[in-house]
């Protein structure tokens, strides 16, 4: 949904060439924190999703199952283009039964590695449940070129997906001109989002379907992508750009409260 004032879309290549340059002749607001801003999550709409229901503060008018959308703008897309950009494994710990949570590890696999063997969810000594996300922060590209930052979390039946899409990264390999390959860096190449349903003894949804895209470097206006994509990784690495924590987030934001364990 858009507004009359303030188009949600609204981006720098859309302006004329003076309004472009009147815009970069401006200093760049430098007023925030570190802890100011957070990534958005890059999440899929459910039908117990805060989104689809009217009377929740969450609610988007246009959203439906199966949707995707950024917690920040939330603006309903079919598809997405996305440029993974960095990738970390976190853990959270909850009460039985999809219960509340009790503590966020962040990438600390202390507990989870004494919790047993199992993959994905496993019990703690005090029976809780402590189950392994997969973040990518990253970029998605829209039509016209710009760019959004964005996580991905995959959590529940969705953490064997970022295995696949782990070995999609790790195998590329690319020719060095001299005979042999190198592996690029994890933004090379775009890869294709999109939703599909699932089901188990536990219910339905919608999950991720992830297909490898084009070399960034070959498409329209990537090298300015890529260059965005150096200077996302270089703030994840120095700290200064982060996801929020899970227990700062709403359950829509999580996605863990509306896909099966």
């Amino acid at each position: 949904m858009t507004s009359n004032i303030a188009p949600s879309n609204s981006n720098p290549m859309t302006l004329s060439p003076e309004a472009l340059a009147r815009m970069r002749g401006a200093a760049p607001t430098d007023d925030f924190k570190p802890d100011d801003k957070l990534i958005p999550f890059l999440q899929i709409v459910q039908a117990t999703s805060g989104f689809v229901q009217r009377n929740d503060p969450e609610f988007v008018e246009d959203a439906r199952p199966g949707d995707i959308l950024d917690t920040l703008n939330k603006r309903p897309r079919q598809h997405v283009a996305f440029v993974p950009v960095k990738y970390e494994k976190v853990y959270s710990e909850w009460k039985p039964n999809r219960g509340a949570l009790v503590k966020f590890w962040g990438t600390d696999a202390s507990k989870y590695d004494a919790s047993g063997t199992d993959y994905a969810t496993r019990k703690t000594a005090e029976g809780n449940d402590i189950v392994p996300a997969a973040n990518y922060y990253g970029l998605t590209v829209n039509e016209d070129g710009s760019t959004q930052r964005v996580v991905v979390r995959m959590t529940g039946t969705q953490f064997k997906k970022s295995r696949r899409l782990n070995s999609l990264i790790g195998m590329l390999r690319l020719p060095a001109g001299d005979g042999t390959t190198f592996e690029p860096p994890m933004y090379a190449r775009v890869y294709a989002m999109a939703s599909v349903p699932e089901s188990n003894d536990q219910g339905a949804w919608h999950g991720w379907k992830i297909e490898p895209g084009g070399l960034l470097l070959e498409i329209a206006g990537g090298s300015v992508i890529f260059d965005e994509a150096e200077k996302l990784r270089r703030e994840l690495d120095a700290g200064t750009a982060r996801a929020a924590p899970i227990a700062e987030t709403s359950p829509a934001a999580r996605g863990d409260d509306q896909i099966p364990f």
